[in-house]
């Protein structure tokens, strides 16, 4: 059994671990400033990943804004 609990010690953001699923939550006002913050953590995950010798499983990658419509559309 792998155990990634201290996953977090490595993410700035809100992490959430269940099972084998991981989610990063970016909280902002702007999506160029939310991707580049996930884009950040990512990165750091993804090193992390290497250094425990973990597998990362590119394909279940998904990316979802949440926020009034208004808002994220005046920013496309």
């Amino acid at each position: 059994m792998i155990y990634v609990n201290d996953m977090s010690a490595v993410v700035k953001n809100k992490l959430l671990l269940y099972a084998d699923d991981s989610a990063i939550l970016v909280y902002g006002k702007r999506k160029d400033i939310i991707e580049s913050a996930l884009g950040t953590e990512l990165e750091t995950v993804s090193e992390w990943l290497i250094c425990n010798k973990l597998p990362s499983t590119l394909v279940k990658q998904n990316l979802s804004y949440l926020g009034p419509n208004r808002g994220l559309a005046k920013q496309n």
